[in-house]
């Protein structure tokens, strides 16, 4: 297939398989300015499946850029609130949601950390009533991306510059399943075989999982009526739509207990917070909350996104990737959560979602946090597994089974 055929594909499965966008609903889009030809063919696709109407905003981060080397620091605290108002309009009328980045991953290199942290908390703040609607999953949604020549030079450092951006969309087009003779067809095929595993795990209502690896050994505590997600999942409110909420996604998620975390663990991938790159890091946790942390670069950023708020120093996810997953297979670092959280197994700082524990959608703030979920801010998701990794699960009984070798699944699935 030529590029232009692959782009098609591409917005034909975002359409389909990410967002499930149904009969007669509207669409609105977040893009990135470099975004620009995906979002027209969405577009079209969107209207091919009878969307009543298709609304656009456009974003350009080199704006944050500029205000960062050029705005007072007082002056950082103030947001565009309008955008964060319309989405929510456009939730409550029962819109479908799209937001298309297109990550710079060093845009902020040079730009003093303390007011990248300082926007980002500002950021998290602003649009917290925006993600909760998101979390609760009360309409269709999805993530994507599209490659710019400055993440690709930052993925692709040994090759020429004419080659780095065809090299990433290369890239993309592989993990996302679109190089398939039929990429809707494969989806499908993707998401069955994920819904397999996740109705397996939630089987087994495992009361911990225990990581071990040279450098991590970590036994995280379940929840009572935890749910494990993965693949696609429903929206909770009128319609039934089942959707997948990132293209790519490899993951089967839940959420940990937020008092029952224990041991250490290290990275396997660099964090990349806002253009700040943290990395070979480990946290020591106990009774949920981290207690130690060391990082050989950017320790204080880390430290710092940690006390954001209360929830923020303890785990509000969990999650298995296996090691063979196309995006692993190719061997790269992204440097974008979207990506990199698909090569391997993860954990996440912060927030919990509703759907990983039973009703947790209907629960008040307190219900949700007696029964283990925790509350944030932040979401902050952190590489750990790697093909060293070996995953152990433990029942009522105290019978411990294995859920991965060497990063790979070994489920007794019948």
């Amino acid at each position: 297939m030529s590029f232009e055929q692959k782009l098609k594909k591409y917005a034909e499965v975002i359409v389909k398989i990410g967002l499930n966008l149904q009969l007669n609903q509207r669409l609105f889009i977040k893009a990135d300015i470099e975004a620009i030809p995906l979002v027209r063919l969405v577009t079209e696709y969107a209207y091919k499946q009878k969307s009543k109407l298709v609304s656009v905003i456009f974003e350009d981060k080199s704006l944050d850029l500029i205000r960062l080397r050029n705005s007072k620091y007082n002056f950082l605290r103030e947001y565009e609130k309008w955008k964060v108002e319309l989405l929510i309009k456009a939730i409550k009328r029962g819109d479908s949601i799209l937001n298309i980045i297109s990550p710079n991953p060093e845009l902020f290199k040079n730009i003093n950390p303390k007011l990248i942290t300082t926007l980002r908390e500002l950021v998290y703040k602003d649009t917290s009533e925006y993600q909760k609607y998101l979390i609760k999953n009360e309409i269709n949604w999805c993530k994507v991306a599209v490659p710019n020549s400055s993440w690709a030079e930052k993925v692709f450092p040994n090759l020429s510059q004419k080659n780095q951006l065809s090299a990433l969309w290369d890239e993309l087009f592989e993990v996302s399943r679109i190089n398939n003779p039929n990429p809707v067809l494969a989806w499908k095929r993707h998401i069955s075989e994920l819904s397999i595993i996740t109705d397996y795990l939630n089987r087994k209502q495992y009361t911990s999982l225990e990581f071990i690896s040279p450098s991590t050994n970590l036994v995280i505590g379940l929840s009572k009526n935890h749910v494990w997600a993965g693949g696609a999942v429903e929206t909770e409110k009128n319609r039934k739509i089942r959707f997948s909420p990132n293209i790519p996604t490899e993951e089967i998620f839940t959420l940990p207990h937020r008092e029952k975390v224990n041991g250490v663990v290290t990275s396997s991938k660099p964090l990349n917070y806002g253009g700040v790159f943290i990395e070979h890091f480990s946290l020591t946790f106990k009774n949920g909350k981290i207690i130690k942390v060391k990082a050989k670069k950017n320790e204080k950023i880390l430290k710092r996104i940690i006390k954001t708020d209360e929830g923020s120093c303890r785990l509000g996810e969990v999650a298995f990737v296996s090691n063979s997953s196309p995006v692993s297979k190719s061997g790269l670092i992204f440097y974008s959560d979207l990506f990199d959280e698909n090569a391997a197994t993860h954990l996440a700082l912060g927030k919990a979602l509703r759907i990983n524990i039973k009703n947790g959608v209907k629960m008040s703030e307190k219900s949700f946090l007696k029964a283990g979920g925790n509350i944030s801010l932040i979401h902050v998701d952190f590489m750990i597994g790697s093909n060293k990794m070996d995953v152990f699960g433990v029942k009522k009984d105290k019978k411990i089974e294995p859920i991965m070798k060497k990063g790979e699944w070994v489920l007794d699935i019948k």
